[in-house]
């Protein structure tokens, strides 16, 4: 499978930001989860209501709760292999997305990303599982060969079954943007706000 690698390329936001900077990938998480979306506010109420002992569990997040995010959800499953070699799997993507990206619930990013964007989203959840809290992710839609959409998105951890954080909540939207450095800077200053 393409989409393995071995280790993380990442393991901080920070290390995400440079790499990003370097490989021309459109791509911020800020750290502050000021949402310019009021769904994405509500989401990450929701998460942060169920993370009062910790990472919320994939269980608590139930098909009831998450009912007015599904069209927008988006969950990313890190799985590690016996021999340490590791792959993301998209275990759910809502449709509003999937109009984005194509269907790819049940797939490796290697089905439906190219090695470009494998190496790119790898390492993104790579650096938020690291961070175990909430981001708010600004990205550019270039891995799915539409560069001029840009999306705001919360992204949270979640924990498996086992207790392991290998699970991403990710509930966003993408829209026309003119310029992204126009509307990195525009996100940033509504979050200063």
């Amino acid at each position: 499978m393409s989409g393995e690698y071995s280790r993380p390329e990442v393991a901080s936001l920070a290390e995400l930001h440079t790499l990003a900077e370097r490989e021309g990938w459109g791509v911020v998480c800020d750290t502050a989860c000021r949402f310019g979306t009021p769904e994405l506010e509500d989401f990450h109420v929701l998460w942060r209501s169920k993370a009062e002992y910790g990472l919320p569990y994939r269980s608590e997040m139930t098909p009831q709760l998450l009912k007015p995010y599904l069209r927008y959800l988006t969950l990313h499953e890190r799985v590690v292999q016996s021999d340490g070699s590791r792959f993301y799997r998209v275990r759910l993507m809502g449709d509003a997305i999937v109009r984005i990206a194509g269907a790819a619930t049940g797939d490796t990013y290697d089905r439906f990303l190219p090695p470009r964007g494998i190496r790119k989203w790898n390492a993104m959840n790579d650096a938020m599982l690291a961070h175990g809290k909430p981001v708010r992710v600004l990205v550019r839609a270039e891995s799915f060969g539409k560069a001029y959409l840009v999306g705001e998105f919360f992204s949270g951890p979640l924990r498996t079954a086992d207790g392991a954080a290998d699970l991403i909540a990710s509930v966003g939207r993408f829209d026309v943007a003119r310029r992204w450095d126009k509307f990195v800077a525009q996100a940033r200053a509504c979050a200063e706000a």
